[in-house]
């Protein structure tokens, strides 16, 4: 998405997932314990 106003600030792109495991619902983004491998914040699949 483009910016949506010349003369405000920010970008608009903004874009929000999440992906969850449907048995356990388990957040597959998050990290396992240690797994951080470029201190993100979130999983390799991420």
């Amino acid at each position: 998405m483009p910016k949506p106003f010349a003369n405000r600030t920010g970008s608009g792109a903004h874009h929000n997932m999440s992906l969850a495991d449907i048995n356990t619902k388990a957040n597959l983004f998050s990290p396992a314990a240690g797994q951080d491998t470029y201190a993100c914040g979130v999983s390799e699949l991420a």
